[in-house]
């Protein structure tokens, strides 16, 4: 069945990444201590290509074979002297992470914090922004390089971190949020940043002060995965992972949430997935078992697996206490992303809810059910998609990510987020604006 291959798909990927981010921890610190030789290095090229063509459904999805060759060749051509384990990590990832989907390939490696010294200076977090491809810092201050560096040439090169299949809008927003760490596995560490900057057609040199990692970068992170904040006729719940490890405790939060909203007479829900980035379908199933009524039933979408069609829908498999039927409201983000996708996407495509937000991180049409090998000399940790999966996506092209239908920039919702009461007087605008649209759920109503 489709709906086991895709939960197990989920679920795997986020136990994946999580190993994924425990290997290059390890290899992280342990990569110094050892240079590979150039046989071994060129070695691991040969097995990267060669397993991936084996394993993926269609490697040549997004780019001709003629292109991933010529990216092979120009690994081949830059290995000549022995390299560390972060520097052949780094030579493959800059030059195959833009061939691929985002369950395929060297995903990790200029997203890696683990990597960068304790003791490196780094631009600092949060101070730039990208619109349409073009670097600003300040309100309506254009970058035009830093350090020498072009910031066109700069662009272009972070654009081509993330994935294949991914929108441009995507793609500035990943550099927005990880220039930092971007820029450091780009061109090192700097105590001070030398900027030239454009305004109103003049460009005068601005100077910016580096911070070192240890002062801006923690490992901890004390974002609760679950959480039930109702003020007046709204409640929020916040749902950060839908990990199908923690499905009991999912289910337990879910239980006692919507009796709180059942006992406080809520109509208004909002549910913030704007930052998670997957996990189980199962417990997406759970979720949608709480918010439709006894007799749900639509299309989940389709898989291709090992040459196999299956197609499958989201129906009822929980019993849970009168299941929540008042407004609902979707936050989202680029961030997004599998599980949390999916719950978008089954929210627009049954015209469920009100989807608020940015677009998600995947396509609609895209590689998942994630495996992984190891490159045998250097020990490297490659990601390797097995499946394809197309689901509804609500919009006219099935190659974007679920699109909201309210814009509002992941920057502008964060700095809501950061006030309770600022977020819930954006809650009262969205509801006085888009409260009375009519779900399929009300629709109905008018055929009994």
């Amino acid at each position: 069945m489709i709906k086991k291959l895709l939960s197990k798909k989920c679920k795997e990927f986020v136990i994946f990444n999580l190993f994924l981010l425990l290997a290059v921890a390890v290899n992280a610190q342990n990569a110094p201590k050892k240079l590979f030789e150039v046989r071994e290095l060129k070695a691991d090229v040969k097995v990267f290509f060669s397993k991936l063509e084996k394993i993926h459904p269609d490697l040549y999805y997004y780019y001709p074979k003629d292109s991933i060759l010529q990216a092979k060749e120009n690994i081949m051509q830059q290995i000549v002297a022995p390299m560390s384990w972060s520097e052949f990590a780094k030579l493959i990832a800059i030059n195959t992470t833009r061939f691929f989907d985002g369950h395929t390939g060297l995903k990790w490696y200029f997203f890696n914090w683990n990597t960068i010294p304790k003791s490196a200076f780094l631009f600092p977090p949060k101070q730039i922004s990208v619109e349409k491809g073009i670097l600003y810092i300040d309100e309506n201050t254009k970058i035009v390089s830093i350090n020498g560096n072009s910031a066109n040439e700069m662009i272009n090169t972070m654009r081509n971190f993330s994935e294949a299949g991914t929108h441009q809008y995507k793609r500035d927003c990943s550099i927005e949020d990880n220039f930092s760490s971007f820029y450091y596995h780009l061109y090192g560490s700097s105590e001070q940043f030398r900027l030239i900057v454009e305004q109103n057609g003049q460009k005068t040199e601005k100077i910016v002060q580096g911070v070192a990692k240890k002062d801006v970068y923690a490992n901890d992170n004390n974002t609760p995965n679950f959480d039930l904040i109702i003020k007046n006729d709204i409640a929020l719940l916040t749902i950060n992972t839908f990990n199908g490890n923690r499905f009991e405790e999912f289910k337990t939060f879910l239980d006692s949430s919507f009796k709180q909203i059942r006992q406080s007479n809520i109509s208004n829900v909002f549910i913030d997935v704007s930052e998670n980035s997957g996990g189980g379908d199962e417990n997406v199933s759970l979720l949608l078992d709480y918010i439709y009524p006894t007799d749900y039933y639509f299309l989940y979408g389709y898989a291709k697996v090992k040459n196999k069609t299956y197609g499958s829908e989201w129906k009822r498999h929980n019993e849970v206490d009168t299941p929540y039927l008042g407004k609902v409201y979707i936050l989202q983000s680029y961030e997004t992303f599998s599980a949390a996708m999916d719950f978008s996407s089954a929210i627009k495509a049954s015209n469920r809810g009100v989807i608020i937000g940015e677009m998600t991180g995947d396509p609609a049409y895209s590689f998942s059910n994630s495996t992984s090998f190891t490159l045998p000399k250097t020990g490297i940790h490659i990601a390797c998609a097995i499946g394809f999966y197309a689901m509804p996506s609500g919009s006219h092209n099935c190659n974007l990510g679920i699109l909201p239908d309210v814009y509002c920039h992941r920057k502008e919702l964060n700095a809501l987020k950061k006030d309770t009461n600022a977020l819930f007087e954006y809650f009262k605008s969205i509801i006085a604006k888009y409260g009375d649209r009519e779900s399929d759920i009300e629709m109905l109503k008018k055929f009994e």
